[in-house]
This record gives structure tokens, C-alpha cells and sequence, in this order.
């Protein structure tokens, strides 16, 4: 639990926007912020109520760094948008950060440097306590945030893995681990 006024650790509202995850580990809740993203949301809400992720796996759990799924193949080199598989821009706000899933990860170091580049002190304090990717902060979107499950999340980054064979940095999980959406 982290103690702070920066919106992702505060639980929703009635009204707010919610993504449900039934995966084989248990459920995932998270909050999506459809202001600050409304592409990105309108996009995972439309191929979500399609059945797009059903029966999809998790293709990459990395304690500390991610995990991801979503990949209708599985590799997570495909993918599919709700306008006939063209992207969309990326929708950085800079009210939404790469907060937590990586603990201890934001050190003195770090957080002076996050200072330094203009982060507020709210900012900066939250990233020490729940630790997170801030090298991420807009070049990827942040669309949501888990309230409720990331012991489930935490659970499938701590699968067992193989490390891809084209030699990325990418694990994904052992065929006896798969974690199914």
C-alpha cells in the first residue's frame, strides 16, 4: 500500500472505467483513464468486449520489468487494433507514470534525477515507495492501473521462464507454467 495523492493509488470511483482479468492465476483489477488515453482505451475496451484476449497467454513475465499478454499469437509481435490493425499515437499524460512492479527499483540516484527532469516531489515519492520504470514515462502509454490483484500479477512474473530463442531480453513462460487470460 502506498501513501500518496497521485491518482493511480487511489481506488475508483463509482463511474470509473474498470478491466476485470480472469487469468489462470486468479483476477486482476484494474482502473483505466480513459482522459488521458482515450485511443488506447477505446481501443483494449473494444477487442476486450470482442473476445479478443480470450483464451490468450501471458507471452512475457519478467519479475521486476513486466508482464505481458494480449498477443492473439502468443509472441507478442502480432496484435490487433479495433481500426483495422492501423496504430494509434502514443497518449503520454504526464498525471500517469510506470509506478510499481519493479520494487526497490527507483533509488537516491534515481530519484534525484527524477527531480532534476522535472518530476514533483509527489512524483518522485511515490516512485520510491512502489518502486517502477520511469524510463518508460512517455515512450509507452499508461492507460491503467491494477487496484486489485497484483499479488496475482507478481505470482505470473514469477513463473517459470525461457529465455526467447532470437536472443531478446524477452521470457516468456515454460509450456508447463502458461498462464491463460
Amino acid at each position: 500500500v502506498v501513501e500518496s495523492g497521485e491518482r493511480q493509488f487511489a481506488q475508483p470511483s463509482d463511474g470509473d472505467f474498470i478491466a476485470i482479468f480472469s487469468t489462470s492465476l486468479g483476477e486482476v483489477r484494474a482502473v483505466l483513464y480513459p482522459d488521458a488515453a482515450p485511443m488506447a482505451v477505446q481501443n483494449f475496451v473494444g477487442l476486450a468486449r470482442s473476445g479478443y484476449y480470450d483464451n490468450t497467454v501471458i507471452w512475457r513475465a519478467q519479475y521486476g520489468f513486466a508482464v505481458q499478454g494480449g498477443d492473439a499469437g502468443g509472441t507478442g509481435s502480432g496484435g490487433a487494433t479495433i481500426w483495422s490493425n492501423n496504430p494509434y499515437p502514443l497518449e503520454a499524460d504526464s498525471s500517469l507514470r510506470h509506478y510499481a512492479g519493479a520494487p526497490n527499483s527507483v533509488d537516491e540516484t534515481m530519484q534525484q534525477q527524477l527531480r532534476d527532469n522535472g518530476y514533483s516531489d509527489e512524483q518522485v515519492s511515490a516512485y520510491a515507495a512502489a518502486g517502477g520504470l520511469p524510463y518508460l514515462d512517455n515512450t509507452d502509454t499508461v492507460f491503467g492501473q491494477v487496484y486489485a490483484g497484483m499479488d496475482v500479477v507478481d505470482q505470473i512474473a514469477c513463473v517459470p521462464t525461457v529465455k526467447n530463442e532470437d536472443e531478446t531480453d524477452t521470457y516468456r513462460p515454460q509450456e508447463d507454467s502458461t498462464v491463460t487470460i
